[in-house]
């Protein structure tokens, strides 16, 4: 029968959809090397075969490249930049399967070249979505974001993707590490008091690695942590312990005194303490608004908006009318509710935004959908006291009788 007259019968899905954040968002590398002839970007599934790729990239008498071989040139000085370093140091210390894009930067042994081609590759991350269909969520630009000019280039391209980074303060101080701090004031980035010791198994010696990269890489690695609600994303990063030798610079940490991470803190830089381990401290980013300034906010709400955007597009000039505002409300709705059903929402209410859609915003196909919400609280502070009271005399009327 031709379905162009008679009987026809078909069935569509009618109702909320479900929506998922992914616990494991894809990843930029900016890393330096001098076996490119210019910036190029490079896409892995994984930091492992992104090790293996470099490793054996390049032909050695006709051969390819062993790991060995690798390590020696990196112990010889014939390869110069920082891809190996932070590349080996990740594969070592974590299983980490995670969407990867590194931008390899062409090393140059003039620093104001090697500069600019830097603050190049950066901005260069703005065309990752289009070049490999993945949005970077978490940027890592090691060694260099204590310099201003690249820190500024980072963080206008983390706004455009709306993504998240670190800046290296390389601090001599306190004093130091707020007056650096202050010459940002996004939310997009976690100032970082120090960088980390930890051992160069390239090299077989102890070496400095930046806080940028490091904390980059344990971002994804929480991300991952939760294998049941799935929401590792909605984590903080503090109180986490790093599988690293100590901090670059010892930092007074005394527990359940007062000491100079309570100045760090209070000025909105992240810094390392070792208790039981090196742990990372605080977490926050450098904006003046209050309410920005917990990156573990920030984060979740930048995860809510991009959830919702995939399942409520199909609503967009559906058949279904007006209907369809609707049918995006509830698909809302029961996504708020998974949230606080996963301890990521504490409450919502999801309603129509009458001030906005006005009877003319409706003559033009305008809907506004407003979600009344709060992210679950978390803790930064237990304060417990002791009083001593006489309100256990008889016990001790008991132990004596």
């Amino acid at each position: 029968m031709s379905i162009t007259r008679g009987v026809v019968s078909s069935w569509s899905a009618i109702g909320a959809r479900p929506v998922r954040v992914s616990a494991t968002e894809p990843i930029a590398l900016v890393l330096t090397s001098n076996e490119v002839n210019e910036n190029k970007m490079f896409y892995f599934d994984s930091f492992d075969k992104a090790l293996t790729y470099f490793v054996e990239a390049k032909k050695v008498s006709n051969k390819t490249r062993t790991y060995d071989q690798m390590k020696n040139a990196v112990k010889n000085g014939t390869f110069k930049g920082n891809l190996f370093k932070y590349l080996t140091w990740a594969v070592k210390k974590y299983e980490l399967i995670v969407p990867t894009v590194v931008c390899v930067v062409k090393y140059d042994s003039d620093a104001a070249k090697l500069k600019t081609n830097i603050i190049n590759a950066i901005a260069d991350v703005k065309k990752i979505p289009s070049k490999f269909k993945i949005r970077p969520d978490v940027v890592a630009v090691p060694d260099f974001t204590s310099d201003k000019d690249i820190a500024n280039q980072l963080i206008a391209t983390l706004n455009y993707l709306r993504a998240r980074s670190f800046i290296d303060l390389k601090a001599t101080d306190g004093s130091d590490a707020k007056a650096k701090r202050e010459q940002f004031g996004s939310e997009r980035v976690t100032p970082v008091y120090t960088d980390l010791v930890d051992w160069n198994t390239l090299t077989d010696s102890s070496d400095v690695f930046s806080a940028n990269f490091i904390l980059s890489i344990l971002r994804c690695v929480v991300d991952a942590s939760d294998t049941i609600k799935e929401v590792g994303w909605s984590y903080t990063l503090s109180n986490k312990v790093l599988p690293v030798a100590e901090a670059d610079m010892d930092i007074e940490f005394i527990l359940g005194l007062g000491d100079e991470t309570d100045f760090l803190t209070q000025n909105q830089i992240t810094s390392f303490i070792e208790f039981n381990g090196v742990r990372v401290w605080n977490y926050q980013t450098c904006s003046a608004d209050p309410l920005l300034q917990d990156a573990r906010r920030v984060r979740i709400f930048d995860k809510l908006t991009f959830a919702v955007l995939p399942v409520v597009f199909p609503f967009i000039d559906s058949d279904r009318g007006v209907r369809a505002v609707q049918e995006a409300k509830d698909t809302i709705r029961d996504f708020v509710a998974d949230m606080i059903g996963k301890d990521v929402l504490i409450g919502g209410i999801v309603e129509l935004d009458t001030d906005l859609t006005t009877p003319q915003a409706i003559n033009e196909g305008k809907f506004y959908i407003k979600v009344r919400t709060q992210e679950m609280s978390n803790a930064t502070r237990i304060a417990i006291k002791f009083n001593r009271e006489n309100i256990y005399s008889d016990v001790e009327y008991k132990i004596i009788g």
